[in-house]
């Protein structure tokens, strides 16, 4: 963990910093994520007339963020982080646990490396 990090491992980490803050901002100015999808949920529920889940709104919105890179011109980098946060809140509405280890390795990380 203490070695210098590659230009590899510095758009990583930079990716999720990026894609934390978002998150912490999205909390701000569209109010906290549970709730948003579950109201999503329950309104493309009512429009498809099958039951969605708040976890299916993510993986469906980040399938919308997969279609979009694959058919942009350049890449934006808002695409992946995208991806990355709604993946990401994903598990946290199925209730996925992160193990200690993986959460410690990446404040360890974080805490080390300065960009």
């Amino acid at each position: 963990m203490n070695q210098k990090p590659s230009k590899v491992n510095h758009n990583r980490w930079s990716a999720m910093n990026a894609a934390r803050e978002i998150l912490v901002e999205r909390d701000i100015t569209h109010g906290k994520a549970r709730t948003g999808f579950r109201i999503s949920a329950q309104m493309w529920s009512a429009y498809l007339g099958i039951k969605i889940t708040p976890s299916q709104v993510c993986d469906m919105m980040a399938l919308n963020k997969f279609a979009r890179v694959a058919n942009a011109q350049e890449t934006n980098p808002d695409n992946p982080i995208d991806i990355i946060n709604y993946q990401c809140l994903s598990l946290e509405l199925n209730n996925v646990p992160m193990t200690t280890s993986i959460e410690q390795e990446y404040i360890d990380e974080t805490e080390t490396q300065k960009f």
